[in-house]
């Protein structure tokens, strides 16, 4: 062989060539299999793509779920929190409750007591220790304005409901007083 100024060198020719031919065997094989994965995609059946939207949205689902069930978590919580705080609220009202009756029956039994002797002593000198002028303790609650105001409308006759509405007060709240002060609620709803 001969090479010269005349002849051009070929070798360079054949590698670029071949490098052209490897390249497009190269690309040719990526093509093909990007088109076997879409058809393998195209060829799954309409049960099998709904299956693979179900997974995903099972899976958003159940995160969501998990954040919904800490929250439900957090709820019960405070919840619970504020039931036991008005549970002890409440143990305390009946306790409170408990011994105001206790020294009510005990007033009303030395009363009881004080009237029987009384009657008992009619025609004899009082005992020395009783005391006709005695009145049961007052509570300073029974002569605050709101019950004035109950009583004073409850002696003019209005019904306990009609006081209600006129006070802004809940018509239980109006029948405890008017039974505290010894007004028949029944009379006055009249």
């Amino acid at each position: 062989m001969q090479t010269g100024p005349d002849k051009p060198n070929n070798y360079g020719l054949l590698i670029i060539c071949v490098l052209i031919v490897l390249f497009s065997l190269f690309m040719m094989i990526r093509i093909r299999k990007r088109i076997y994965r879409g058809q393998a995609r195209r060829q799954l059946s309409a049960s099998e793509r709904i299956n693979e939207r179900y997974d995903s949205s099972a899976r958003q689902m159940h995160s969501q779920m998990g954040e919904l069930m800490a929250e439900l978590a957090d709820l019960a919580r405070q919840v619970n929190g504020q039931l036991d705080t008005r549970m002890a609220r409440l143990e305390i009202l009946l306790r409170q409750a408990d011994e105001t009756l206790a020294r009510l029956d005990a007033v009303e039994g030395k009363l009881t007591d004080d009237k029987s002797q009384k009657s008992d002593n009619s025609g004899k000198h009082p005992p020395q220790n009783a005391s006709s002028d005695w009145q049961p303790p007052r509570n300073p609650l029974l002569n605050s304005p709101l019950h004035r105001e109950v009583i004073s409308l409850a002696e003019a006759g209005e019904k306990a409901i009609d006081i209600a509405h006129k006070l802004g007060r809940p018509i239980g709240e109006i029948e405890l007083i008017l039974s505290l002060h010894g007004k028949n609620k029944n009379s006055s709803k009249n």
